[in-house]
């Protein structure tokens, strides 16, 4: 067999994509850090960064000084930015330009997620009715899955418009894959006109169409049944009694700490913390800020040792 080309960028969840991207962007990773308030988020060479007023041209000045450093530019293409509520300076919005995406999502100045409709045009296609039958429903499945995939899943971080969205989203899909029908409707014509003779219409009923195909089923995906289900859990599930919006005010108060006293600083922090939510009666709260920051805390001092 001869050599097996591919085209360029990263292989995705590769353990060689881990060791080339951790070998050319540590450093920027450390930069950021050591020179601006935020952070960036980073996945291989996927970058994500996140400033309050006042904080954006520094750090978009540090990060683009980092990667002309290490000979590295950003694909214009697909870099954008998106400030959520109204700036104070609107000047600020162009320095870069384009919409914050991810996969279908575009981020809306109001916070809210919004599908991109020219992305799932180009992911669903009707299915073909001539395929047999479980073939086609492999292929109902498959675009099902890529389309949850570039949607996003429900849940509370992307906001209940999105759940609405993906609702739509996923009722749209099918109607368009089974050419404006139901995939039960379009599967049980098919069975009818291929083997009807042979079938009782009484005995098709819904459920089987989803049965697992070990107990005799089709098998087909129901993501509008799943995704219907995340929305009531999420919606069933009491608020939190403390108040979210606070959270990035500890992180604030958490890099400056550890920029000043180091892990020492970290540690008089999480015990401040630790008084102040025991004075409150929220302990809920101070397990997850403690724990997550424990988890920065070894990323940061990784960066200090190196």
């Amino acid at each position: 067999m001869g050599p097996v080309g591919c085209g360029k960028g990263l292989l995705f969840a590769h353990t060689l994509s881990h060791v080339l991207s951790e070998l050319v962007l540590f450093t920027l990773d450390v930069r950021m850090v050591r020179e601006t308030t935020r952070p960036i988020i980073r996945h291989h060479d996927d970058i994500a960064m996140y400033c309050r007023e006042g904080e954006m041209q520094n750090t978009w000045e540090v990060f683009s000084s980092a990667l002309d450093a290490l000979g590295l530019a950003l694909n214009t293409s697909k870099t954008g930015s998106c400030w959520v509520g109204t700036p104070l300076n609107p000047e600020l919005e162009t320095v870069v330009t384009g919409d914050a995406t991810w996969r279908a999502l575009t981020l809306e100045h109001d916070g809210t997620w919004r599908v991109n409709q020219e992305v799932l045009d180009l992911l669903v296609r009707p299915v073909r009715r001539t395929a047999p039958i479980l073939r086609l429903v492999t292929e109902y499945n498959r675009q099902l899955r890529l389309v949850l995939g570039h949607i996003g899943p429900v849940c509370r971080a992307l906001g209940e418009a999105h759940s609405d969205q993906v609702t739509a989203v996923l009722q749209e899909a099918e109607q368009r894959m089974c050419a404006g029908q139901s995939l039960v409707e379009l599967l049980r014509e098919e069975l009818m006109v291929r083997f009807g003779e042979h079938v009782d219409p009484s005995l098709l009923v819904e459920g089987w169409f989803y049965w697992p195909q070990a107990a005799g089923g089709l098998f087909a995906e129901h993501g509008l049944m799943r995704t219907v289900c995340k929305k009531r859990a999420l919606q069933a599930k009491s608020v939190p009694d403390f108040e979210l919006p606070r959270a990035p005010e500890h992180w604030d108060r958490f890099l400056a700490a550890f920029r000043e006293k180091g892990t020492v600083g970290y540690h008089s922090f999480v015990e401040e913390l630790r008084d102040a939510e025991k004075a409150s009666k929220r302990p809920k709260t101070v397990d997850t800020i403690v724990d997550t920051t424990k988890e920065v805390e070894i990323d940061v001092e990784m960066c200090t040792r190196k």
